[in-house]
């Protein structure tokens, strides 16, 4: 190994240096990106779950409850998981936690979206909060990248 360069990577079957690109604003420009697609994402069904829920028929009196029930079940459920999200980020690292939730995130925007009826939509907003296992990995002191 180079001494001038400690993080060189060699490639076991070429024995050539590996490229290996760990440039942290490219990293930070993606994370970035995805979190104001999320953000957005997020803000919309939140916008629009009152027209969506007129969409599947629900009656007009019952509209206020359900928007109100659908915006809480995934913080409720998810709140409780906050500590896990924090352990399993020392453990397996903030990054693969962070990309676990945004596909999970894609996932279920994609099954609120194509929600047919009112059990499928709170099933989707009831699954746990991707968001809170995001902020527990950014925030808590993480040693593994």
């Amino acid at each position: 190994m180079n001494p001038e360069n400690q993080n060189e990577i060699i490639h076991e079957e070429s024995g050539k240096p590996a490229v290996y690109n760990n440039r942290w604003q490219t990293t930070m420009l993606l994370f970035a990106a995805t979190g104001l697609i999320e953000a957005l994402s997020f803000g919309h069904l939140s916008a629009f779950t009152p027209l969506y829920l007129r969409m599947l028929n629900v009656p007009g009196s019952q509209i206020e409850h359900w928007t109100g029930i659908l915006a809480s079940l995934g913080f409720i459920l998810g709140l409780p998981l906050l500590p896990f999200w924090a352990v399993w980020a020392d453990k397996y690292g903030r990054k693969i936690i962070i990309i676990r939730s945004s596909v999970a995130a894609t996932l279920i925007y994609v099954l609120f979206a194509i929600a047919g009826n009112l059990s499928v939509l709170a099933f989707a907003r009831a699954s746990p909060r991707q968001g809170g296992s995001k902020d527990a990995s950014r925030q808590h002191g993480s040693r593994k990248q």
